[in-house]
């Protein structure tokens, strides 16, 4: 939601320029700028098009931010445990393609979206409590389809942290994760991540230290 928004809109038939529309989210700040265009007869099925840029400076990753992205998104952020802020640079815009949805509509099923963002002053807990992360900061690009985080870093305790996950959308969501950490420490909090199997192994070798 654009609470308390500001800007300037240029209304015209079939279509709306917004020039630096912005709002403030807590600490964060956010910019549109862009057009969105509209059928002006009803012979055209084009639907309403958009053609936005975004930017933001410190948006939280909270309930509002997270309330606004489909189900599947939401629901992986949520699991992955991610808190934070957020910088953003991106884009929407229509996806080029024949809509289902009526001509009066805005077209959701070609609403495309291309941001590059930039997580600060995180935190993380992918595996539960038992395993998370602090001073987490990373480069995201994220569209409709895909997700990419690279160069993902951060801290639990002396330990460093590592990753780059893929989470790909386009049907049966699929994650891909590889992690790396430097100085962790074995303790009770990585032996509870273990399966069972593998905790029979740790308490006859009884390991101490890190790794």
């Amino acid at each position: 939601p654009l609470d308390h928004a500001r800007g300037i809109l240029k209304i015209r038939e079939g279509s709306v320029e917004i020039e630096n529309a912005e709002m403030n989210h807590g600490n964060g700040w956010l910019q549109l700028n862009g057009r969105v265009t509209w059928p002006t007869s009803d012979a055209d099925a084009s639907g309403v098009k958009p053609d936005l840029q975004v930017m933001a400076k410190n948006i939280p990753i909270d309930d509002d931010l997270l309330g606004a992205l489909p189900p599947e998104k939401r629901d992986w952020l949520k699991s992955a445990g991610i808190s934070g802020k957020l910088d953003v640079d991106g884009r929407v815009f229509t996806v080029v393609g024949p809509s289902t949805l009526p001509a009066a509509a805005i077209a959701l099923d070609r609403l495309g979206y291309d941001f590059k963002l930039h997580l600060h002053d995180g935190a993380a807990s992918p595996v539960g409590k038992a395993l998370a992360a602090s001073d987490v900061d990373g480069q995201l690009h994220l569209t409709q389809n895909r997700l990419e985080i690279t160069d993902l870093h951060g801290r639990r305790g002396d330990a460093e942290l590592s990753a780059t996950v893929t989470a790909d959308w386009g049907g049966q969501t699929q994650v891909s994760i590889n992690a790396s950490a430097h100085k962790l420490a074995l303790d009770d909090s990585l032996y509870k991540l273990l399966p069972p199997a593998a905790r029979g192994v740790w308490d006859a070798i009884d390991p101490h230290g890190m790794i």
